[in-house]
């Protein structure tokens, strides 16, 4: 019963950061034709950048810690 709990859990964790890395990356890649080499709008948009790739970056890492946790259950 534990197992199954736990394991059914890493599923949906799965799932949810597999689309949210979804949903992100498609954001990066629509913010990155839009990028202007106007100096004024700079800040603005590295911090944007710099937030939406944090945001990949943590959900892969979700992904790869529940894919860790799923192995380890199994065994």
């Amino acid at each position: 019963e534990f197992l199954e709990k736990y394991t059914t859990d890493m599923d949906i964790v799965l799932i949810f950061s597999g689309l949210f890395s979804a949903v992100s990356t498609s954001f990066i890649a629509a913010m990155e034709s839009n990028l202007s080499p106007d100096p004024s709008d700079t800040t603005m948009a590295l911090r944007i950048q710099i937030i939406t790739y944090k945001n990949l970056s943590m959900s892969l890492l979700t992904a790869f810690g529940a894919v860790l946790g799923k192995q380890w259950l199994i065994k």
